[in-house]
């Protein structure tokens, strides 16, 4: 996937370029199939026939408890010992050749499983052991033609005990001493066409083609190759497949250029992915820019709007303020006047003031005069009533006086 949707919103002619660009990335980088991928799948192990040569781990066996395919290229050597054990994991599963050309197998307390065979020594053989629980059979098969198969009790292998190649436990008395390749491990109870698939392949073909089984393969022989190793262990390229050794070196040094060339058109990519990215936000930014661009011009012409309605009142409130301020003016005339007006009768009324106090002194004192005067006047009353009193009874004194004297 470019990463581009077909609807991002760039110029007809930008998007157009980038699809092509992209769409070269995408097809430079594609990954390629038949290529073994690792040169190590090329290799053989050696084991030398002394009891002391072998290599022992401890795999994750989770996934090959209830389902197992043991399949690899062996080539027996003729050993001295009578048992030569190609794996074991103890007596929990054991894979050994005898000397009397018997294929035997163990798998889960002594299960013992014969096989009769003949194969040339000195000469390759792809062998393949299977078994699980579900069909709780064990089976053998050698260059793809099953030779026996037995049926097992219904349980699981162990998950604890570790994987030893090349001998049988801590014993030195079963050495291989011989050469094996390709084994792998699935997770996968392999059909007898599947089996006879990888045989007619031939070995080096097998080993260097894309497994069918890829995403079962859970021990891996290329893995097994880099492992320490006890003793005398030796690895080489198998010589009777240096044509196809030969090519695959040219195709794993394709394969590395290949790959630094997608490394880098990937970095590209990503590239072009993120300037697309950047472009597509720069445009949703600009889209709301746009936007928020519009919006803010839709208020202006709401703000131009509203200004001139308020520079309309502006002039109608000016022109108001104008009549304000010349009524103001005549105002503060008339105030002068009626200022001055008030100083002038303030003035009148300080003067009024000062006559009426004086008045009022002047009252005051005529009021005291008439009051002496009322009193004077009242003296005078008295007396005058006293006079008038005294007048009264002299009158009166003399009427009797001249009385009597008329009388007599």
């Amino acid at each position: 996937s470019s990463g581009i949707n077909a609807e991002w919103p760039l110029r007809p002619g930008t998007r157009k370029i980038m699809f092509l660009l992209l769409s070269l990335v995408t097809l430079s980088i594609a990954p390629s199939r038949g290529a073994a991928g690792s040169l190590d799948r090329l290799k053989l192990l050696k084991f030398a026939d002394n009891g002391h040569s072998y290599i022992q781990f401890s795999p994750d066996w989770s996934a090959l408890t209830d389902v197992v395919s043991a399949c690899g290229w062996i080539k027996d050597l003729g050993s001295s010992s009578n048992e030569r054990t190609m794996w074991s994991r103890d007596n929990n599963w054991k894979m050994t050749v005898m000397a009397d050309a018997k294929y035997v197998g163990i798998l889960g307390n002594r299960m013992m499983l014969q096989s009769k065979f003949s194969v040339p020594k000195g000469t390759w053989y792809h062998m393949c052991s299977t078994w699980s629980r579900r069909s709780r059979t064990h089976r053998h098969y050698i260059n793809g033609k099953e030779l026996g198969s037995r049926q097992t009790p219904d349980r699981s292998l162990s998950t604890s005990l570790p994987l030893i190649l090349g001998k049988w436990g801590t014993s030195t008395s079963y050495p291989f001493g011989g050469e094996m390749s390709y084994l792998n491990f699935y997770s996968k109870e392999l059909s007898p066409s599947e089996i006879v698939s990888m045989v007619e392949q031939g070995m080096c073909v097998n080993i260097v083609e894309e497994d069918e089984h890829e995403s079962f393969r859970v021990i891996k022989w290329e893995d097994l190759v880099k492992l320490e190793r006890s003793g005398t262990v030796t690895d080489v390229y198998i010589a009777e497949c240096a044509d196809l050794l030969e090519l695959s070196a040219k195709l794993e040094e394709s394969e590395r250029k290949l790959k630094d060339t997608a490394d880098e058109l990937t970095e590209t990519r990503q590239e072009l992915n993120s300037t697309v990215a950047k472009l597509e936000e720069t445009q949703a930014d600009n889209e709301e820019k746009d936007q928020n661009l519009e919006d803010i011009s839709s208020r202006l012409n709401s703000t131009l709007v509203e200004l001139e309605k308020s520079q309309a009142d502006n002039a109608d409130k000016e022109q108001n303020l104008e009549d304000i301020s010349s009524r103001l003016n005549s105002t503060h005339t008339e105030l002068e006047k009626s200022q001055a007006d008030n100083e002038e009768k303030d003035q009148n009324l300080e003067e009024v003031s000062n006559r009426l106090n004086s008045t009022l002194a002047e009252l005051k004192k005529s009021q005291a005069d008439n009051a002496e005067k009322e009193q004077n006047l009242e003296d005078i009353s008295s007396r005058l009533n006293s006079t008038v009193a005294e007048l009264e009874e002299a009158s009166s004194s003399l009427n009797r006086t001249w009385d009597w004297n008329i009388f007599l």
